[in-house]
This record gives structure tokens, C-alpha cells and sequence, in this order.
């Protein structure tokens, strides 16, 4: 679709969903074909989405109206909103489906959100923008990236506070964890590089 801008894999349904910010919709890629087999429509702004670790659920962000849609991964139709606060633009979850982090541009803070109810727990301050959010493999740890101040806010998840902050190029906007943790990747749009920190 047009600006393709976000991506999720669930390997277990065979499934990659790709948010279209102008195009106002979410591909669905059928990975052992490599096609579209479904266009979700989803109105101009979704930006960051993640799909639950059983792909259930489909979480995509909507940064225009400030909410979360929520889609039945299965069969792709809509099933609630959430509503985030201002700008959401980076999803991710915990494995087991308990809580979404949102990061909300705006207001410099990553959102945490308990699905099942659409209660917002906790706000988390981090850095200038974040744009992008990223749980590392263990779980315990949440990656937010802030594009205006270069650098990774890095939080406890247990305790809803960020522990560290760690300069890395310029515009951070994705992260990619090694499959064994200890290494996560920045990508840094306005540097062209990627940034490896140790998680450790």
C-alpha cells in the first residue's frame, strides 16, 4: 500500500501485517507465499501495530485520533478501541497478552495499557518523540526511541520506570533484538547507521 510504514511477523499463523500511513490500511501477507491475501482498513495514521504472541489479536496504532484499534487476527475484523492519549506511533506486547506499551510522540511517554479492560495503568516518561517501542526476548525490559533527543530510554517493565538512557544516532525510529538478547540494534534514519548496544 502507499507509505508502508510498520511492520509485524506472528510465524506461528504464518503472517505479516504492514501498516499503509497514507494509504489508511494494513496489508496482510500471507509469509509461506509471499502475497497479499487481506487489506484491513484502518483510516489515515496508523503508524506502529504488534500482533499477540498467539495471533489473536492485532494492535495498530492510529497517531491521528489518539487510539489503539484492535483486530481479531484471525479473521481480521475489527474488535475494539483503545483510547492511548495524544500520538501514539510504537506498539509492542508481552508475550503473554497482559499488557500493550504505547509510546505517545506528544507527550513523551510510553503508555502502559491492560488490554482486556482498555485501562491505562501507568505513564512512563522517557526522551523527546518516542517514536518506537521494543520488548527485548526475556521480557523484563522495554526499549523506547526517541527520535528528536537521539537516544534509548530503557525501562524496567516490572516497575514502570525508565533506568537508562543511552545516546545513539540521530532520529532512532526501529529496534531489533538477537534472538538470545544481548544484543539490540537502533536504526538511525538521519545518521544512516545502526546503532549495537549490549544489552547487558
Amino acid at each position: 500500500g502507499k507509505a508502508p510504514a510498520g511492520v509485524a511477523v506472528n510465524s506461528k499463523i504464518k503472517k505479516a501485517f504492514i501498516t499503509n500511513a497514507e494509504g489508511g490500511d494494513v496489508s496482510v501477507i500471507d509469509m509461506a507465499a509471499n502475497k497479499v491475501i487481506d487489506t484491513i482498513p484502518t483510516g489515515e495514521g496508523a503508524v506502529g501495530l504488534a500482533v499477540s504472541a498467539d495471533g489473536s489479536r492485532l494492535y495498530v496504532a492510529d497517531w491521528f485520533k489518539g487510539r489503539i484499534l484492535v483486530f481479531d487476527g484471525a479473521t481480521h475484523q475489527p474488535i475494539n478501541t483503545i483510547p492511548t492519549g495524544k500520538t501514539p506511533t510504537g506498539v509492542a506486547i508481552r508475550a503473554d497478552g497482559s499488557r500493550i506499551y504505547i509510546a505517545n510522540r506528544d507527550e513523551n511517554v510510553v503508555s502502559v495499557i491492560k488490554p482486556a479492560t482498555g485501562k491505562t495503568l501507568s505513564k512512563i516518561r522517557v526522551g523527546n518523540h518516542p517514536f518506537a517501542v521494543g520488548l527485548t526476548p526475556n521480557g523484563k525490559q522495554l526499549y523506547a526511541l526517541n527520535v528528536l533527543s537521539h537516544d534509548v530510554s530503557v525501562i524496567d517493565i516490572r516497575r514502570n520506570r525508565t533506568i537508562k538512557t543511552i545516546k545513539v544516532g540521530q532520529a532512532p525510529y526501529g529496534v531489533a533484538f538477537s534472538p538470545d538478547g544481548k544484543r539490540a540494534y537502533i536504526t538511525n534514519q538521519h545518521s544512516e547507521s545502526v546503532s549495537v548496544i549490549d544489552t547487558a
